[in-house]
């Protein structure tokens, strides 16, 4: 079962790692240095979103600033400050912030995943 584990474990992060492009991360704030930023919305894992296209095809951070590149109102450079993904229409400063949906899934997984390891380890016994 703990192979099992790894396996899921592996097999969900190595992608995203694998993936990762570090220069990206650090010309973006201390505070926005999150993947979230150019590849997640509210709704779940996408990518790129609509900041992650602008920054793509705009080649730097410093050219997107004064964009909207979700076209909720607020500039990229608005919402990085706000804390707030500038790739998701649904998430802009001041916007009421829910629980995303993936984060439930997530939950659910780890949990049957754990349990059903607890129920594994005390067969064995």
């Amino acid at each position: 079962m703990q192979a099992l584990l790894g396996f899921v474990v592996v097999t969900i992060l190595l992608p995203a790692v694998a993936q990762t492009r570090p220069g990206y991360l650090r010309a973006l704030p201390p505070e926005a240095q999150r993947c979230q930023i150019c590849h997640f919305t509210r709704s779940g894992m996408e990518g790129p979103n609509a900041f992650g296209q602008d920054w793509k095809r705009y080649g730097s951070l410093q050219a997107i600033l004064s964009r909207d590149s979700d076209g909720d109102g607020f500039s990229n450079g608005e919402e990085l400050q706000a804390g707030t993904l500038p790739g998701d229409p649904r998430d802009y400063p001041g916007a009421s912030r829910g629980i995303p949906f993936w984060w439930v899934g997530g939950g659910i997984l780890l949990t049957v995943v754990g349990l059903g390891f607890w129920f594994q380890q005390r067969r064995k016994r």
